[in-house]
C-alpha cells in the first residue's frame, strides 16, 4: 500500500509542479498531463482501496486540461474532456470542483458560439455561487455572463454586468481582473456609439494595469487594441486624420508587444488590424501593398495557430481588396476558401452541439430528462443531416456559377484589344469550351457524391454496385432525385434544360428496369 500511496503522491507533485513552473512550454505540459491522466486511468480500473483518491486527482487533470484547451482556443478539445470529467463525477466532489467544470465547459460553449447553452450554464452556477457567497468565483462568474451576453448584443445589459464585475473585483483589490471588467464596460459603450467614454474607459483600465505589481501583457495588448478599434471608429464617422493615426499607432504596439512577448495570435490579430487601417482610402497614408502583405502575414499565423475563424475573416477581407484592386482571380480564390472555412465552421460547430447535448445527459439525473436530451439529439442529428445536404448543394451552385462567370468575364474582357471577326469568333469559341468544360467538371461531383455519402449512409455506394451501366451524369441525377430536389433546381445545377432532366429520368427507369407502377424515388429510397 506504501508503494502506491507513493506513487500517488509523486503523481499529485508533478501535477502542482506543471501548474506552477511557467518554464514547462504548452506541448510539453500537454504532453505530460496526457501520461497523468492515463496513470490515473489505470488505477481506477485496477485498484479496490484509494480508487477515490485517483478518480479526484482524475477529475482534477481532466479540469485543468480543458481549460488549457480552452485558453488555447481549443474549444472541441476542452468540450471532450469536459464530458469525461462530468461523467466521472460522484456526489463526494467538493462543490468548488463542480464550479471549476462548469466555468471551463460555459466557456468552452462560448468559444464555439452556442452563447445560449453557455448562459444558461453561467446563471446556474451564478445562482449558486451567489448563495455561497465566493467573492474569487463570483467576478469570474459575472465576467462571463458579461461576455456572453455581450456576444449576443445585448450591450446595455451586458454593461450592467461588466460594472457589476469591476466593483466585485474593486472589493477584493484585484486590479488586473478589475482592469479587464473596465476594458468591457468601454467595449458595451462602443458598441452603443459612445466612442469618446468607450475611450476614456480604456484609460482607466490602463491606470488600473499600471497599478499592479505583475500585469499581464496579454490584457494591455487587448485594452490598447480596444482604444485603436475606437479610433478607427471615430475615423470612420469623422474622416479626421489624427483619428486614423491614433489607431495606426495603437494597432503597431499591439504588433511591437506581441513580437516582443512571442504571442503568436495577438501578433496575428494585431497584423489584421493594421491591414485593414492601411486600405482605408480617406487616410492619407493608406499603402494597399503594405495593407496587404499585413494580411497575408496574419493569414499565415491564423493558419499556423489553427484560428479557423480569423482566417476566415482574413480571407474575407482579402478578396475585398482584391476586386478593389483589379485582381479577380485572386478574389475569386479568397472568397472560395472563405466559403470552404465557413462550412468547415457550420460544421464542427454542429458536431460540438451533440456532444453538449450528451454533456447534459451526462449532468442529468432524472430518467425524463435524460430520454428528452436524446430526443434531442437524435432531432438535431437529423436536422444538421438536412442542414448538411442544404449546404453541400449551395456550394456546389455557388462554385460552378462563380467559376462559369468570374471565367467568362476574364476572357471577355481580353475581346476588347480584338480588331478583326476571325479573332473574335474564335475567342468566343474558346470561352464556349472553356466553359463546357467547367460544367462537366468531375472535381465538384466527386466532393459532392462524397458528402451526400456521408449525410445519407451507404445507398450512394449500393446505386453504383447494383447499377454500374450507368453514366455519370445519369448517377447525378439520381443523387439529386433520391435528396428529393426538384427538376427546375436539378436543371439549375447541372446546368441543363429542364426537359433534359426528364429525359434523363427516362432512360435511367429504363436502365434500371423500372415498371410504370414502381417510382423511381421510392425504388433509390429504397437501396
Amino acid at each position: 500500500m506504501s508503494g502506491r500511496l507513493s506513487e500517488f503522491t509523486r503523481a499529485e507533485v508533478a501535477f502542482a509542479s506543471l501548474k506552477t513552473d511557467p518554464a514547462v512550454g504548452v506541448e510539453r505540459t500537454f504532453f505530460k498531463l496526457s501520461k497523468l491522466l492515463a496513470q490515473t486511468d489505470r488505477h481506477v480500473q485496477n485498484i479496490s482501496r484509494d480508487k477515490g483518491k485517483w478518480r479526484d486527482l482524475r477529475l482534477r487533470l481532466l479540469t485543468y486540461r480543458a481549460h488549457l484547451y480552452e485558453s488555447s482556443g481549443k474549444g472541441d478539445l476542452a468540450l471532450r474532456d469536459v464530458l469525461k470529467a462530468i461523467t466521472g463525477l460522484s456526489n463526494d466532489v467538493p462543490n468548488s470542483t463542480k464550479q471549476s467544470l462548469s466555468i471551463v465547459h460555459g466557456r468552452c460553449m462560448m468559444l464555439l458560439g452556442m452563447h445560449n447553452d453557455a448562459l444558461d450554464i453561467f446563471m446556474k452556477v451564478w445562482n449558486t455561487c451567489s448563495e455561497s457567497a465566493d467573492t474569487d468565483v463570483t467576478g469570474v462568474i459575472s465576467g462571463n455572463i458579461a461576455t456572453v451576453i455581450f456576444n449576443l448584443k445585448h450591450y446595455t445589459t451586458s454593461l450592467e454586468w461588466f460594472r457589476k464585475t469591476a466593483d466585485i473585483y474593486q472589493q477584493i483589490d484585484n486590479k488586473e481582473k478589475q482592469a479587464q471588467a473596465v476594458r468591457g464596460v468601454g467595449m458595451c459603450l462602443s458598441k452603443l456609439g459612445k466612442y469618446n467614454e468607450a475611450l476614456q474607459q480604456y484609460s482607466n483600465a490602463l491606470k488600473l494595469l499600471d497599478d499592479c505589481t505583475h500585469n499581464s501583457v496579454e490584457i494591455r495588448i487587448q485594452i490598447v487594441e480596444s482604444i485603436g478599434v475606437d479610433y478607427l471608429n471615430l475615423a470612420d464617422t469623422t474622416h479626421k486624420q489624427s483619428y486614423y493615426k491614433n489607431a495606426h499607432q495603437r494597432f503597431s504596439l499591439c504588433l511591437q508587444l506581441a513580437k516582443q512577448h512571442r504571442l503568436t495570435v495577438q501578433m496575428t490579430i494585431a497584423l489584421r488590424n493594421l491591414g485593414l487601417v492601411l486600405c482605408e482610402t480617406t487616410y492619407k497614408q493608406h499603402d494597399v501593398t503594405q495593407a496587404m502583405k499585413h494580411l497575408k502575414r496574419s493569414l499565415t499565423g491564423a493558419r499556423k495557430a489553427g484560428l479557423k475563424l480569423l482566417e476566415a475573416q482574413v480571407h474575407r477581407d482579402l478578396s475585398i481588396i482584391q476586386e478593389l484592386t483589379g485582381d479577380l482571380k485572386g478574389a475569386l480564390q479568397s472568397l472560395r476558401r472563405w466559403h470552404e472555412l465557413d462550412r468547415e465552421l457550420f460544421n464542427a460547430r454542429a458536431d460540438q452541439q451533440v456532444v453538449n447535448l450528451q454533456i447534459q445527459l451526462a449532468v442529468e439525473q432524472s430518467e425524463a430528462r435524460r430520454q428528452q436530451a436524446e430526443t434531442q439529439i437524435a432531432e438535431l442529428q437529423l436536422a444538421l443531416k438536412e442542414e448538411h445536404k442544404k449546404a453541400v448543394a449551395m456550394s456546389m451552385a455557388v462554385a460552378q456559377q462563380t467559376a462559369v462567370i468570374q471565367s467568362a468575364r476574364f476572357e471577355l474582357q481580353s475581346l476588347a484589344g480584338r480588331s478583326t471577326e476571325r479573332e473574335v469568333s474564335e475567342k468566343l469559341r474558346q470561352v464556349s469550351a472553356r466553359l463546357k468544360r467547367v460544367t462537366e467538371t468531375e472535381d465538384h461531383w466527386l466532393e459532392l457524391e462524397a458528402k451526400l455519402a456521408h449525410v445519407q449512409g451507404n445507398q450512394l455506394p449500393s446505386l453504383i454496385s447494383k447499377h454500374p451501366g450507368l453514366t455519370p451524369t445519369e448517377r447525378r441525377v439520381c443523387v439529386l432525385i433520391h435528396h428529393e430536389m426538384s427538376t427546375k433546381d436539378m436543371a439549375s445545377l447541372l446546368g441543363v434544360e429542364p426537359r433534359s432532366i426528364e429525359k434523363y429520368r427516362q432512360r435511367i427507369r429504363k436502365k434500371l428496369q423500372l415498371t410504370n407502377e414502381v417510382s423511381l424515388s421510392v425504388y433509390l429510397a429504397s437501396l
